[in-house]
């Protein structure tokens, strides 16, 4: 029942890249294209027709850049680059039917312009302004194709296998920022010669995080017993507060000094030090209506008389400016280098630093959280012809 088992099936990565002045000296360009495309087989999948299916996923890149010599000191420049990521059939393995893979394709962009300035023999700058961030959705299968015809999600305990249309949602994220650095160089200073660099960033992210979950807010879980089909006997359905779009935030602004100090051919220094804030926050955020949205939420009771405390009446969630703070975060460093013998082929080097880690949007701190209630399962269904728990 395995088909071909796991191999590789089709690789290739044909790339395009061409570039050259558009003014010589003065204007100049390159583009690249790619597309990456590898194929493996996936043992035992479907599980209702193991066989010689191939998992594809396809990678596909637009690059592109335009350099700009303003004067012999200055130069402008300008890059972009578009990515798309195209897995048809995710999640795919020995326990999936055919519906129950999902299909991404997202888009993520990457751009940049830049100013690159020699303001003196002893002191160069770089201006960097640019953005990121990707659209990530995932859509769901039916017996009719792609969102068509959606099955509920169906579990089977025993062996694990699953059936019907996977749940279907959406990430987005978007990053600007900002950056400057600057180098500056002192020769006989305090018995040294001295380089300088310093530098600024500023960034804000957003992140809006889209949950429509699966057909009917629920999964059905089955307990068959061995020999018989799957999804024969049921035994749980699990109910969810979907569809949930949570929205998140966070922005940074960061400094940095760093001096490496030569103060003869044995010895190099290298002192520096950067700060960092950060800010965690989301917005006002507005809970969508969806079938147990008022279970979940308002404290509405189920059919079953089940109920729990409400949370959220409105439906509102008020917006936290203060998710999470850090107002100084510093990290020095400090770092030398002895060439014993003054010739570079003996050096000894000690170095000691603080590094610390960045908070993202923490969308983990968002009220807006997956919730799920589980039932034993009885032969009651509603209107629309679901289980009801």
């Amino acid at each position: 029942g395995l088909g071909e088992g796991t191999r590789i099936t089709k690789y290739y990565d044909p790339n395009l890249g061409i570039g050259g002045p558009i003014k010589r000296d003065k204007v100049w360009y390159f583009v690249s294209l790619r597309n990456q495309y590898s194929g493996t087989n996936v043992g035992g999948f479907p599980v209702e027709a193991p066989g010689t299916f191939e998992f594809e996923s396809r990678l596909e890149n637009i690059t592109e850049k335009t350099t700009y010599q303003l004067s012999p000191n200055n130069k402008l420049s300008q890059f972009m680059e578009l990515r798309r990521k195209l897995q048809p059939s995710r999640d795919a393995s020995s326990t999936r039917y055919q519906d129950a893979v999902y299909k991404q394709e997202s888009i993520s962009s990457y751009g940049t312009v830049e100013w690159n300035s020699i303001v003196s023999p002893a002191f160069f700058m770089n201006t960097r302004l640019s953005s990121w961030g990707y659209n990530w959705p995932n859509y769901a299968y039916g017996t009719g194709g792609l969102q068509q015809e959606l099955q509920s999600r169906r579990i089977e305990r025993l062996t694990g296998n699953v059936a019907g249309a996977a749940r279907e949602d959406k990430l987005h994220r978007r990053r600007w920022q900002f950056d400057w650095t600057g180098t500056m160089f002192k020769d006989e200073l305090l018995g040294a010669n001295h380089t300088l660099k310093l530098g600024f960033t500023g960034e804000r992210e957003k992140e809006h995080d889209l949950d429509n979950g699966f057909v009917g807010e629920y999964i059905a879980r089955f307990d068959s017993a061995t020999g018989q089909a799957d999804f024969f006997r049921p035994w749980r359905v699990e109910i969810a507060n979907t569809p949930r779009l949570s929205k998140n935030n966070v922005e940074h602004y960061g400094a940095f000094v760093q001096n490496q100090m030569v103060f003869s051919r044995n010895i190099t220094v290298n002192a520096g030090l950067r700060w960092d804030y950060y800010h965690v926050f989301y917005p006002d955020n507005t809970i969508p209506e969806g079938r147990f949205r008022d279970f979940f939420y308002a404290g509405a009771p189920l059919p079953n008389g089940y109920s729990r405390p409400a949370s959220f009446p409105d439906f509102a969630i008020p917006a936290n400016d203060n998710v999470l703070t850090f107002a100084l975060g510093l990290a020095p460093r400090f770092g030398i280098a002895w060439d014993v013998a003054g010739d570079g082929k003996t050096v000894l080097k000690a170095n000691w630093g603080r590094y610390q880690s960045n908070p993202g949007p923490q969308n983990f701190v968002n009220p807006i959280q997956s919730q799920t209630a589980t039932f034993v399962w009885n032969d009651c269904r509603d209107a629309s012809g679901a289980p009801a728990a």
